[in-house]
């Protein structure tokens, strides 16, 4: 059911450019990977499933960027 939720290209442009946003910035030893980024997707999905939508929002990204950035962020 998580699969069947929608993101518009717009988010999809708009996870992308957090993504790239980790890997361009001088404080992050390793960025957010490109499988890491399907996963902030599906983590975003997930979320938006939990709350009843068929869609995800900006703000379910941001929900769930501070665990997933986290785990997936170095900083030196």
């Amino acid at each position: 059911a998580v699969d069947a939720v929608h993101a518009s290209d717009a988010l999809l442009g708009y996870i992308l450019r957090l993504v790239e946003a980790t890997r361009s910035e001088a404080r992050f030893t390793t960025g957010i990977s490109p499988r890491g980024s399907v996963a902030l997707l599906k983590a975003a999905k997930a979320y938006a499933f939990i709350m009843g939508r068929d869609y995800i929002i900006p703000e379910d990204v941001k929900a769930v960027l501070p665990s997933f950035m986290e785990h997936r962020l170095r900083i030196q």
